[in-house]
Protein backbone atom coordinates (compact mmCIF):
# COMPACT_ATOMS: atom_id res chain seq x y z
CA UNK A 1 0.00 0.00 0.00
CA UNK A 2 1.18 3.55 -0.70
CA UNK A 3 2.47 5.93 1.93
CA UNK A 4 0.03 8.87 2.03
CA UNK A 5 0.81 12.49 2.83
CA UNK A 6 -2.25 14.74 2.90
CA UNK A 7 -2.23 18.52 3.23
CA UNK A 8 -6.06 18.81 3.39
CA UNK A 9 -6.08 19.76 7.07
CA UNK A 10 -9.77 20.71 6.83
CA UNK A 11 -10.68 17.06 6.22
CA UNK A 12 -12.30 15.17 9.08
CA UNK A 13 -10.03 12.17 8.36
CA UNK A 14 -6.74 14.12 8.45
CA UNK A 15 -4.57 13.53 11.51
CA UNK A 16 -1.18 15.27 11.29
CA UNK A 17 -1.03 14.91 7.47
CA UNK A 18 -2.05 11.23 7.67
CA UNK A 19 -5.46 9.70 6.99
CA UNK A 20 -7.48 7.66 9.49
CA UNK A 21 -10.16 6.55 7.01
CA UNK A 22 -8.45 3.29 5.98
CA UNK A 23 -9.29 3.48 2.27
CA UNK A 24 -9.66 6.59 0.13
CA UNK A 25 -11.11 7.15 -3.34
CA UNK A 26 -9.34 9.32 -5.92
CA UNK A 27 -11.68 10.51 -8.68
CA UNK A 28 -10.85 11.77 -12.15
CA UNK A 29 -11.76 9.00 -14.57
CA UNK A 30 -10.78 11.07 -17.63
CA UNK A 31 -8.00 13.09 -15.94
CA UNK A 32 -5.03 14.04 -18.07
CA UNK A 33 -3.43 16.26 -15.39
CA UNK A 34 -3.36 16.69 -11.62
CA UNK A 35 -5.98 19.46 -11.61
CA UNK A 36 -8.55 17.00 -12.98
CA UNK A 37 -8.28 14.68 -9.95
CA UNK A 38 -9.68 14.93 -6.42
CA UNK A 39 -9.93 12.97 -3.19
CA UNK A 40 -13.58 11.91 -3.24
CA UNK A 41 -13.23 10.72 0.36
CA UNK A 42 -12.72 14.27 1.67
CA UNK A 43 -15.23 15.23 4.34
CA UNK A 44 -15.11 18.73 5.78
CA UNK A 45 -14.18 18.86 9.45
CA UNK A 46 -16.98 20.31 11.58
CA UNK A 47 -16.94 22.05 14.93
CA UNK A 48 -13.26 23.00 14.84
CA UNK A 49 -12.11 19.79 16.52
CA UNK A 50 -8.67 18.37 15.78
CA UNK A 51 -10.31 15.29 14.32
CA UNK A 52 -13.90 14.19 14.01
CA UNK A 53 -13.13 10.49 13.90
CA UNK A 54 -10.63 9.98 16.70
CA UNK A 55 -7.77 7.55 16.45
CA UNK A 56 -4.51 8.08 14.69
CA UNK A 57 -3.67 8.45 11.05
CA UNK A 58 -2.09 5.63 9.09
CA UNK A 59 1.16 6.09 7.19
CA UNK A 60 0.07 3.60 4.52
CA UNK A 61 -3.41 3.41 3.04
CA UNK A 62 -5.41 1.58 0.39
CA UNK A 63 -6.18 3.97 -2.49
CA UNK A 64 -8.95 3.16 -4.91
CA UNK A 65 -8.30 5.20 -8.04
CA UNK A 66 -10.63 6.10 -10.89
CA UNK A 67 -7.94 8.07 -12.78
CA UNK A 68 -7.52 5.62 -15.65
CA UNK A 69 -4.96 7.88 -17.32
CA UNK A 70 -2.54 7.76 -14.38
CA UNK A 71 0.57 5.65 -14.74
CA UNK A 72 0.25 4.46 -11.12
CA UNK A 73 -3.27 3.10 -11.64
CA UNK A 74 -3.56 -0.65 -12.07
CA UNK A 75 -7.00 -2.24 -11.90
CA UNK A 76 -8.41 0.84 -10.12
CA UNK A 77 -5.79 0.73 -7.35
CA UNK A 78 -2.91 3.13 -6.84
CA UNK A 79 0.52 1.50 -6.89
CA UNK A 80 2.72 4.54 -6.28
CA UNK A 81 5.16 4.26 -3.36
CA UNK A 82 4.22 7.72 -2.04
CA UNK A 83 0.98 9.60 -2.69
CA UNK A 84 0.42 13.27 -1.90
CA UNK A 85 -3.07 14.70 -1.64
CA UNK A 86 -3.02 18.49 -1.78
CA UNK A 87 -5.71 20.84 -0.56
CA UNK A 88 -4.36 23.01 2.23
CA UNK A 89 -7.44 25.25 2.26
CA UNK A 90 -9.92 22.65 0.98
CA UNK A 91 -13.56 22.94 2.02
CA UNK A 92 -14.82 20.20 -0.33
CA UNK A 93 -13.43 17.31 -2.34
CA UNK A 94 -13.32 19.57 -5.42
CA UNK A 95 -10.63 21.63 -3.64
CA UNK A 96 -8.28 18.63 -3.35
CA UNK A 97 -5.89 17.08 -5.88
CA UNK A 98 -3.82 13.94 -6.20
CA UNK A 99 -0.44 15.61 -6.63
CA UNK A 100 1.14 12.25 -7.46
CA UNK A 101 -0.90 11.85 -10.68
CA UNK A 102 1.32 11.17 -13.70
CA UNK A 103 -0.25 10.85 -17.12
CA UNK A 104 0.45 7.57 -18.95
Amino acid sequence: MPVLNCSAMGCAYNVDHLCNKGTIQVDGSVAQKTDETCCASFRERSGGSASNNGGCGCSTIDIQCEAQGCSYNSQCRCHADLVSISGKNACSCDDTRCSTFRCK
